[in-house]
C-alpha cells in the first residue's frame, strides 16, 4: 500500500466500513452494483475490495450467467466483522 495522507486513510477506512456494510445488507453483490450502491468512489471501493480479499472477509464466485463477472459476498469473519460494525453504527445513530 502506497503512503497515504492522513485524510487519504479516512477515506481508505470509511470506504472498507461502507463496502462490508453494503455486503451485510445485500448478502452477494457484483463490484458495479457495490459502486453505485455505496457513497464512495470508484477508487476507494476497489481498495476496501482489495483489502477485504486480503484479510480474508469476503468469498468471490463468479456469475454463471451474463454479464459475467465475480460475486462478493461475507464470509464468516466478514459477517462477524460487519455485524460489530452495524452495531457500532447503531450506537452513532442514537
Amino acid at each position: 500500500m502506497s503512503q497515504l495522507t492522513p485524510t487519504d486513510r479516512f477515506d481508505e477506512l470509511t470506504a472498507i466500513v461502507r463496502f462490508l456494510l453494503y455486503l451485510k445488507k445485500h448478502p452477494k453483490a457484483g463490484i458495479t452494483e457495490i459502486i453505485k450502491g455505496t457513497p464512495a468512489g470508484q477508487r476507494a471501493i476497489y481498495s476496501a475490495k482489495n483489502y477485504a480479499q486480503q484479510n480474508k472477509l469476503i468469498d468471490i464466485t463468479m456469475k454463471t450467467e451474463s454479464p459475467y463477472g465475480p460475486m462478493y459476498s461475507l464470509n464468516e469473519k466478514g459477517k462477524k466483522v460487519a455485524e460489530h460494525l452495524e452495531s457500532l453504527q447503531k450506537i452513532l445513530d442514537t
